[in-house]
């Protein structure tokens, strides 16, 4: 309970990821067991009992996650929600951090604690990032302060 995605229902079904994680970027029909391209990355989705697992399809079939298409209500994510808020281990409170992706994907941005990270056309660079410079970096790349 600490990912939300979305059954979106148009002309079919959708799934729509609006996590931060860096998975697919355009929903995809919720079509299990066939090979689903988002443009940047082909996905599969099979079903499991009540689960779906979205894999990443490629050489090796590689999970990404599970989810039911159960209802919830946001109040089912409170508590996991609180756990990552406060957890004094989680990265949530120990490392500020922030990622999204470029021009649509698959390159992505990434700034942690102490570096600045890109993938571009598959490869990861990085610069390293003085704490003072964080703020004007988080500001920059992301639009946000802390």
């Amino acid at each position: 309970m600490s990912h939300l995605c979305l059954r979106v229902d148009l002309d079919e079904p959708y799934l729509v990821d609006v996590g931060f994680g860096d998975s697919f970027l355009q929903p995809l029909p919720l079509s299990p067991d066939r090979p689903i391209d988002d443009g940047n990355t082909t996905y599969r989705l099979i079903r499991d009992g009540e689960y779906f697992v979205l894999h990443e399809d490629g050489e090796a079939l590689r999970p990404l996650y599970q989810f039911t298409l159960k209802p919830r209500q946001m109040e089912d994510f409170e508590e996991q929600s609180i756990r990552l808020q406060t957890e004094g281990t989680s990265n949530f409170t120990t490392n500020p951090f922030a990622t999204r992706s470029l021009e649509g994907g698959p390159d992505r941005v990434t700034l942690l604690s102490d570096r600045l990270k890109f993938r571009r056309a598959g490869l990861w660079s990085e610069e390293p990032i003085a704490f003072d410079d964080w703020n004007a970096t988080a500001h920059k790349w992301f639009g946000f302060e802390l």
